[in-house]
């Protein structure tokens, strides 16, 4: 059984409606989707059977503006006009019901335990997935207050091996956790003090920091992910978004766009071997 895996990046994630469109050039074709954030929406659309044109209408139609909403102790955005879509679109509809078997991952905010979506309300398993700490409030489910599963599992690989999949192609939108972050440039920067507060002013600082932070956590969980069993055919592809920041929501024509230039020439649905593209290395064991 083949499945495909999509990772979390919140805005970064809009790179998977492009690699969708590549593997739908190539008519692959998947028994089993698993994702997170992101890349669980996406995930939960696929099984659905929606395509990366349906995709592309849905983020065409969405007022950005109205998905500002009221915030909230503890959090930046309760998540109404988010709900609101995914009422929208999957209605009561239960994971049971998908054409293709699907999970999404959560985290317990309180007891930090993953927790794997795989049956129940669609609309409930996505706002659980998506439910960045801090930023969207924690979503209420059978008396647990979840969250993002990122910061347990940002790249589902073992539960799609767990669901039965032998041949897996996982999407890693992630920014690698060794890159160079602002303030380390603004810390060495040899500019006076003022040409420094007028270049950095802002909250870029901040959210590059907090956004570094998620990089070095789930590149950690990701590797992690890589062990998969013996006879297990995985293929993980790093896509490429260059500087893209999780919070260029506005930019994803432009980011679908770079998953459509990604190189996927790593997996084809007509080989067995074991093949796993860079940075992590072939680590089935």
């Amino acid at each position: 059984m083949k499945a495909l895996v999509l990772g979390g990046g919140a805005a970064r994630g809009f790179a998977h409606i492009g690699i969708i469109k590549k593997l739908e050039e190539q008519k692959a074709e998947f028994d089993i989707i698993t994702g997170n954030s992101m890349g669980g929406l996406i995930g939960a659309f696929l099984a659905m059977g929606k395509k990366s044109k349906d995709l592309e209408k849905i983020l065409r139609d969405i007022s950005w503006v109205s998905m500002i909403s009221k915030p909230g102790r503890g959090y930046l955005q309760s998540g109404e006009a988010l709900e609101k879509i995914l009422e929208e679109h999957f209605g009561n509809k239960r994971i049971e019901q998908l054409k293709i078997p699907f999970a999404c991952i959560a985290c317990d905010i309180d007891t930090g335990e993953e927790v794997v979506l795989g049956k129940g309300k669609i609309k409930d398993a996505v706002r659980a997935t998506i439910s960045i700490p801090g930023v969207f409030k924690p979503h209420r489910l059978n008396d647990r207050f979840l969250v993002d599963g990122g910061i347990v599992n940002n790249l589902p690989i073992l539960q799609a091996e767990k669901m039965g999949a032998k041949d897996i192609l996982a999407i890693n939108v992630r920014r690698p956790k060794n890159r160079k972050t602002e303030i380390s440039e603004y810390l060495s920067s040899t500019k006076g003090p003022w040409e420094k507060l007028i270049s950095h002013f802002g909250p870029s600082l901040f959210y590059d920091a907090i956004e570094k932070s998620y990089d070095i956590l789930s590149n950690t969980l990701d590797e992690k992910q890589m062990r998969v069993k013996k006879g297990t055919r995985l293929t993980v592809i790093q896509v490429n978004l260059g500087d893209t920041k999780y919070r260029d929501f506005l930019k994803w024509e432009q980011i679908v766009k770079m998953g459509e230039d990604a190189d996927l020439s790593s997996y084809s649905s007509a080989t067995t071997e074991i093949s796993t593209k860079a940075p992590f290395g072939n680590l089935a064991t």
